[in-house]
């Protein structure tokens, strides 16, 4: 059975063994002339299994005395027990990571006592590595969990396997836990209504009462005195109120019909929600050299998603920006006419090069609802520093 991976590389599967294969010319990019590997089931301490989402997913085969890749998909391309794959492809590696965990598991019991359960101190140097992995956003709680429960399930289940110990003794943490007790009552007290009007406030009642009545006939002499020049008056405000509206719609028509902004959607249905886009491509284009397009274009685009929340995302059509997700970048923007920014960017977590964040995005999104123009200045790699001009004016963005 063989898994097609992205990059060239590929996984088989034999009857004691995987064998992970490197081909093509991105494959001798990132691995060189590495020939293929072997690594038997019962050598096969963890399986790291990373979704993938935006960008790429990949999968990597943790063994005894290896050191595993700690720095997401970056350091991914280049580890000889790891395989890139698509989202296209994340069913058909899900496979084979349950394949792959059932193999190890079956070989581990069958096998000899070296081939039995990993040390307490690797399990705690496991749980050490997700929980980085977390902290660094390369695994979701979920996902943590998930991995957290698959690993502590494996190790009690190898004790339970051992010829050494006739009844499984659980971790110290799996049956710790902290019980208590409350016990609350609460009494309600009321406190009845204090009396002290008497007749001296009854009396005081009818002369103010006495006083708004008097006040009111006066005034309704007035009222009806005014009252035609008031409706005329009103009338007439009432029309400028109408024409003003009608002024305002149109213009915020106009500017909608002549908006560069195109809007998108689509169905998360992992999570159950929806996904938003609204998306601009730059006014200007720049020359570069070969092998890139001599006009290359950037494109903006805002994303409000259940899984990633809310982005600002810049995309060229050629060329490289080189801002890898583990340290970052930085670039220069102007709204309208107002002065020069400073802006961070983050780097996708496939380390694509051809992909920035813009860190901030609500309050970025909020100065492109209000700006007409944007100007933003990025590196290129070999293309010096240029500048990309937007119209953003006209951004409906309620999301």
């Amino acid at each position: 059975m063989i898994f097609d991976g992205r990059n060239g590389g590929t996984v088989e599967l034999l009857e004691n063994v995987l064998v992970i294969r490197r081909k093509g010319v991105a494959s001798f990019l990132t691995q060189g002339l590495k020939g293929e590997k072997r690594i038997p089931y019962a050598s096969i301490t963890s399986v790291q299994f990373k979704e993938a989402g935006f960008t790429t997913g990949y999968i990597q085969f943790g063994v005894s005395g290896g050191i595993e890749n700690r720095r997401g998909v970056w350091d991914a391309t280049t580890d000889e027990n790891t395989v890139l794959f698509t989202k296209e492809a994340a069913e058909q590696f899900r496979k084979l990571r349950d394949i792959v965990e059932d193999h190890a598991a079956a070989a581990r019991r069958g096998g000899s006592a070296s081939n039995g359960p990993p040390p307490a101190a690797n399990i705690a140097d496991e749980l050490t590595r997700l929980a980085d992995l977390r902290d660094r956003g390369v695994l979701t709680d979920e996902e943590f969990a998930e991995q957290k429960a698959r690993l502590l399930g494996t190790g009690t289940t190898s004790q339970a396997a051992s010829p050494s110990t006739s009844q499984a003794t659980p971790p110290q943490s799996a049956v710790s836990g902290l019980r208590s007790k409350s016990q609350a009552t609460a009494g309600l007290t009321t406190e009845p209504p204090k009396r002290g009007f008497g007749k001296v406030a009854g009396i005081g009642c009818l002369v103010v009462l006495g006083i708004f009545i008097l006040l009111a006939a006066i005034g309704s002499q007035v009222e009806q005195t005014n009252a035609t020049g008031n409706a005329d008056e009103a009338a007439t405000n009432l029309a400028a109120a109408d024409l003003n509206a009608a002024q305002t719609s149109a213009t915020a028509n106009t500017q909608a019909e002549n908006s560069s902004w195109s809007y998108s959607d689509d169905e998360d249905k992992v999570r159950g929600g929806t996904t938003y886009y609204a998306r601009t491509t730059s006014t200007n284009s720049i020359s570069q050299s070969f092998p890139y397009d001599s006009d290359t274009t950037m494109t903006m685009t805002v994303r409000k998603s259940p899984a990633y929340g809310t982005d600002v995302v810049l995309t060229i059509s050629s060329g490289q920006m080189m801002c890898p997700s583990y340290e970052g970048c930085s670039g220069t923007v102007r709204f309208d006419s107002g002065p020069a920014q400073h802006v961070s960017f983050s780097g996708p977590a496939d380390n694509s090069s051809d992909t920035i964040f813009v860190d901030g995005a609500k309050g970025f999104i909020a100065k492109l609802k209000s700006a007409k123009k944007v100007t933003i200045e990025k590196t290129l790699y070999e293309a010096g520093n240029p500048q990309f001009e937007f119209d953003v004016h006209g951004l409906k963005w309620n999301h």
